[in-house]
């Protein structure tokens, strides 16, 4: 699915970028084309990842990754304001050829990833634990 949500994406940035100036309408359908379609990662894309790869440690999982991925999101007006600084056409082109390239890295990302357990979060086994004696240990500690 996250491969899907990011390489039609990156083919209608493509698309976008061919555009001419006075192509306004199609332009804007694009964009907003690719933003739905970019949804997609979060309907049992990436979000799921970090409870399939590690359950104990999927809530820091998920925080240090979205606090890292939230740098793109501040560097990229600054990143588009450099590309772009007189406004022009073929400006805007590379800008949005940046766009589609990082989009079809991830996509190469997610194809080739896999989201097996990681044994260091896998809990120790211990073959003296049985379910009742779990269950003995909380009922003591309740009394």
């Amino acid at each position: 699915m996250n491969s899907l949500a990011c390489a039609v994406p990156a083919v209608l940035m493509i698309t976008l970028a061919k555009l001419d100036c006075r192509s306004q309408i199609p332009a804007v359908a694009l964009l907003c084309v690719a933003g739905a379609l970019s949804g997609l990662s979060f309907s049992g894309g990436f979000l799921v990842t970090f409870v399939e790869i590690a359950l104990a440690h999927s809530a820091i999982l998920f925080a240090v990754s979205n606090t890292i991925a939230s740098i793109p999101g501040i560097v990229a007006p600054y990143v588009v304001s450099l590309l772009t600084p007189t406004g022009s056409q073929s400006e805007w082109q590379s800008a949005f050829y940046v766009a589609a390239a990082l989009l079809l890295m991830s996509t190469i990302v997610f194809l080739f990833s896999t989201t097996t357990p990681q044994p260091w979060a896998l809990p120790p086994v211990d073959d003296t634990t049985t379910v009742d004696s779990l269950t003995e240990d909380r009922t003591e500690d309740k009394l």
